[in-house]
């Protein structure tokens, strides 16, 4: 995680982030759960964010990231 300093504190932020399919449905398997990563991962590099943490359920996404 990055600590940003700031005239005198200094602080690290850290987001939880919660994705949900419509209804929850069990959607987030095999071929789609490993293209969902990827696409994750890539966009978080393309925008200079930290991922701290990701966890795909088949209902849903958790991430736990760090960025500006």
């Amino acid at each position: 995680m990055k600590l940003v300093k700031h005239n005198k504190t200094v602080s690290a932020l850290a987001y939880h982030l919660v994705f949900c399919p419509k209804y929850r449905r069990n959607i987030l398997v095999d071929k789609i759960k490993t293209r969902a990563e990827e696409i994750i991962r890539n966009a978080c590099i393309e925008k200079h964010i930290n991922i701290l943490a990701l966890n795909i359920q088949p209902d849903h996404v958790h991430m736990l990231v760090s960025a500006h």
